[in-house]
């Protein structure tokens, strides 16, 4: 009797757990031993289902034993006051119940590929977005890009381009995942003489679609669409592809004419389905040579925009902008957040609110983050990242990891290079 009086004051003390603050569920300090009686064995299907609840709040508790007394129903006969004890159940559940946690953690994938972007496009997972590793093999082989010359839209010349001539390529490549779950991606064609980027689709990150060019600068002056970035607008249900592309010479600001190679501005273009895109417009213009952008939504009308201060010598530096709306316009630049010869950036927000911005160093050559959580002051995040060495710039996408899971035994398949 004193032990079951003792079972009936612990099972008042987790209640009232499991009761208080329900948003916030706090462990307690000493965790209480409980006996459980319910009504399980019943006809009522709900009866199940509250021991299933019951089940997910087992951290909180120590559960000595469910008591099932059910009070009518087919399989009440020998059943009542019976005594469930927990050796006899909890194996199951806890089965069911690492199941269900494994299937609710969250992982990362990094959308990488390694110079001179000819192979096509790997992955680096993490579990925490702070450390990486590689997937070995290639994901997905460059099917389209630039084969033959281009005519440079200013000179008239025919040119082959600067680098990897007479090769696909498949760089910079920027993953997003739409609110149906398809995962859709674009990447850089080619380092010059491409007026398209890539497009390919995916519901499982292993098996893409096939390859296709997405037109967007046919009508307007340039040699090259570099960098595009994806992003999705949950209130407009739009997707936003932001990129850079040469200007023409012509119409070189005084700061343009301070850098000592091609001059770009960002561009965008909008669409809902991948199939049909808005005309190709300016997105951002500082007024010198720019590239580069990564936006960010941190809340409703509260954007910031990651650029790249692309003049030469003595910039190519990374800053942010805000705006109100996807659409810009963008103002109030903050310092540089990164050293000089810094390109490529991505950001990901981690658990506690904290923001890492990714970028590649390529002067010295290192891949390295900051991390700020007001986009105001910028912390070297040096120290707590890591990122294998072959690595070079993509975006960031968060996962279930048991589709990661999927995707390692994929990747165990591929053969590396």
């Amino acid at each position: 009797m004193k032990r079951l009086k003792k079972w009936c004051l612990t099972l008042t003390v987790a209640l009232t757990v499991l009761t208080a603050n329900a948003g916030e569920l706090q462990k307690p300090t000493e965790i209480p031993r409980v006996l459980f009686s319910t009504d399980i064995g019943g006809t009522d299907p709900d009866d199940n289902q509250s021991i299933a609840h019951l089940m997910m709040y087992t951290d909180l508790f120590d559960l000595e034993g469910l008591v099932s007394s059910p009070s009518f129903g087919s399989n009440c006969a020998g059943a009542r006051y019976q005594l469930i004890v927990r050796e006899e159940i909890m194996r199951d559940w806890a089965q069911r119940w690492q199941w269900l946690k494994d299937e609710d953690e969250e992982a990362y994938i990094f959308t990488s590929f390694r110079e001179p972007s000819t192979d096509g496009m790997r992955y680096l997972y993490s579990y925490d977005a702070l450390h990486w590793d590689t997937i070995p093999g290639v994901i997905m082989p460059p099917m389209i890009g630039n084969e033959k010359p281009y005519t440079d839209a200013f000179t008239g010349e025919e040119k082959w381009p600067n680098f990897a001539p007479q090769q696909r390529c498949l760089r910079d490549p920027s993953i997003i995942q739409g609110p149906d779950g398809t995962f859709h991606l674009v990447w850089t064609t080619q380092w010059s003489g491409s007026r398209f980027f890539g497009y390919a689709s995916s519901k499982d990150l292993i098996h893409w679609s096939e390859q296709r060019e997405i037109h967007v600068m046919d009508d307007i002056p340039t040699n090259n669409v570099w960098a595009p970035e994806l992003f999705y607008d949950e209130d407009l249900q739009l997707y936003f592809i932001i990129w850079s592309s040469q200007i023409d010479p012509k119409t070189y600001t005084d700061a343009d004419k301070l850098g000592t190679n091609n001059c770009h501005r960002l561009w965008y273009t909008t669409t809902k389905d991948f199939q049909t895109f808005t005309p190709a417009k300016r997105y951002y213009d500082p007024g010198f040579n720019s590239i580069d952008g990564f936006l960010i939504k941190r809340a409703p009308k509260d954007y910031v925009l990651v650029v790249k201060d692309n003049r030469k010598p003595g910039y190519s530096n990374l800053f942010c902008v805000f705006g109100e709306s996807p659409y810009g316009p963008f103002k109030n630049p903050t310092e540089r957040i990164g050293r000089t010869f810094s390109e490529g950036p991505c950001a990901v927000q981690l658990p506690d609110g904290e923001w890492l911005i990714y970028f590649d160093q390529y002067h010295p050559q290192e891949y390295t983050a900051v991390s700020t959580r007001d986009f105001k002051t910028f912390t070297s995040a040096a120290s707590r990242v890591s990122i294998p060495e072959t690595h070079k710039h993509g975006t960031i996408v968060k996962i279930k990891k048991s589709l990661l899971d999927k995707i390692l035994n994929a990747g165990n398949t591929l053969n590396d290079k």
